[in-house]
């Protein structure tokens, strides 16, 4: 399977630094997960289901809630006016920049948002 690979590496003021890999299939843009990993209780359709959402109980989980539990679990922490250094790989082109936590997170929440799978992002296609 071909892919369309994104890479965001955070480095923080305090020296911590976090990256997020995005593995997205190349003809379908839906994302390339590993099945073995059990999206968290917050994830689930019944905990808070957003109205209008399609989806029934049987899903179990929340497309979107599923693709950003791990940005949110690792991040949960951090402040958006936090000065962070971003740098985002896609495929062989590179991008870095000095920038807000939240400027560069939104960047990310983009690409999960619209690739997610979500029923109520499907009118911006």
């Amino acid at each position: 399977m071909d892919t369309v690979n994104y890479s965001y590496h955070f480095e923080f003021n305090d020296g911590r630094e976090e990256e997020f890999l995005l593995k997205l299939d190349t003809k379908s843009l839906t994302p390339v997960q590993n099945k073995s990993i059990k999206p968290p209780g917050w994830a689930r359709l019944e905990f808070n289901q957003c109205i209008g959402c399609p989806l029934s109980l049987e899903n179990m989980y929340c497309p979107l809630a599923t693709q950003l539990a791990p940005l949110v679990e690792t991040l949960t922490n951090v402040t958006s006016i936090e000065e962070i250094k971003v740098t985002v790989t896609q495929d062989e082109r590179v991008i870095s920049r000095d920038t807000t936590a939240q400027e560069g997170i939104s960047s990310m929440m983009g690409i999960i948002t619209a690739t997610s799978g979500c029923p109520l992002t499907d009118f911006f296609k």
